[in-house]
């Protein structure tokens, strides 16, 4: 299983920094270093291999992103930790935009798996938000929970590496737009290990 585990992280390591097309399995089995035939064990295709490490960062991205919502006492706390996240991710050294948007990019109508997973991830996203939303105040969720998701989408996208002024931007619009009168000005500080 630990080899496994060891092509699964350097897949992810190099999809990330590269992109999906742009790595090749070859690149992968030298980086792990593992024999293709290993590589090819445990994962019997390249489509295969990006469906697991897309799996493997929704987990670690749903974990994460759950543990700083969780603890929110009210709507405003709830969304200052969502834009904040976003913020310590956006300057966290793995962050090289999303995987997700990547992979649907790259793949879009060649691979209904990948294509799949992508929206599957981008709709927990927005359930997310939404539910979160919803603990507090079900009518703004419902009005407001989809801009919120597209506009964190708009960021990732905005957002260059190891910059989170689009993160503060943001946030600050949104104080205006929903009214948001006992909102920090500055977004907390938050941890995000992806």
């Amino acid at each position: 299983m630990a080899k496994r585990e060891d092509i699964l992280e350097t897949a992810r390591q190099l999809f990330n920094a590269h992109g999906f097309q742009a790595v090749g399995v070859d690149c992968i089995r030298d980086k792990t270093p593992a024999s293709k035939m290993t590589l090819y064990k445990h994962f019997s295709t390249k489509e295969g291999l990006i469906a697991a490490v897309l799996a493997d960062r929704h987990d670690r991205f749903s974990h994460s992103l759950e543990q700083a919502l969780t603890p929110a006492v009210s709507l405003t706390d709830m969304l200052a930790r969502l834009f904040g996240w976003h913020s310590a991710w956006f300057c966290s050294s793995s962050f090289n935009g999303c995987m997700f948007i990547r992979a649907r990019d790259e793949y879009c109508s060649t691979s209904a798996v990948i294509e799949q997973q992508a929206a599957r991830h981008k709709a927990w996203l927005h359930a997310t938000v939404h539910d979160h939303m919803a603990r507090f105040d079900a009518g703004m969720a419902k009005r407001h929970g989809q801009a919120i998701s597209m506009l964190l989408d708009g960021m990732i996208v905005q957002t260059s590496p190891g910059h989170d002024r689009v993160a503060d931007t943001a946030w600050i619009s949104v104080i205006d737009w929903l009214g948001l009168d006992d909102a920090p000005s500055t977004l907390p500080a938050m941890v995000v290990s992806l």
